[in-house]
This record gives C-alpha cells, structure tokens and sequence, in this order.
C-alpha cells in the first residue's frame, strides 16, 4: 500500500467511524486534521502534544469532536467512549487510551507510521 492508498483508507475508515457513530446516537465533525511542521512545534510547546513529528503531518490523523444540540462538546464522557469503540471496530486508534497525555478526540491510523519512518512498510 502506497502512502496515497494509506491516506484513502484511512478516510474510508474514518467516515465510517462518524456515520457508525450517528447510527448510535453521536454528532461528531472534523476538528483538526493537517499540520505543519510549525504548527505541530507550536503543539508541542503547549502541551498539546508529545511528539515532534505527528500523525497529522502525514495525513493519518484528525481530531473529532462531539457536537450536542449544535454546540461543541470537548469533555470526555460518553460519546468519546462510543469513539474510541467504534475507531477500534474499525482499525483506528484513539488518544483515550494514551498512558501519559489524553486525547479523547484524537483518531489516528497506525498505518501513518510508515510515512513518518518510524516503521516499514
């Protein structure tokens, strides 16, 4: 799988986390999906990240958040469990799970890995 066929699934994948999502109840829209190596610095120095290099330079990540009654919803609780589960049932992962810093809104493909050279492909 090329790094183009890995971005595609990746949005296959994630669009049908979001309608799985709606079909159990759970408004949820794309919130931050594309950073520049200066806007991932600029993360890193707020806290908001621990890495250098992300998922979301190489087109592997989106932050999603939940929206009730129109308004957003950035607190962990029901509908980010209902995300990490059904990122899961559709090969993501989450940041909810992360051992140090939480990022319930955060999906991400492990396949992002190859494109950052962390692992082969």
């Amino acid at each position: 799988m090329n790094r183009n066929e890995r971005r595609a699934w990746f949005f296959l994948q994630l669009s049908r986390v979001i309608l799985d999502l709606k079909s159990q109840g759970f408004d949820f829209m794309p919130y931050d999906f594309d950073r520049t190596e200066a806007e991932q610095k600029l993360e890193l120095a707020k806290g908001n990240s621990e890495v250098k290099r992300g998922l979301h330079m190489v087109w592997q990540a989106m932050d999603l958040v939940n929206l009730v009654g129109g308004q957003v919803n950035w607190k962990d609780g029901p509908a980010y469990a209902a995300l990490n589960a059904t990122a899961k049932k559709y090969g993501l992962a989450t940041g909810r799970e992360w051992r140090t810093l939480k990022d319930s809104n955060h999906v991400e493909s492990v396949l992002g890995w190859v494109d950052l050279g962390i692992i082969k492909g």
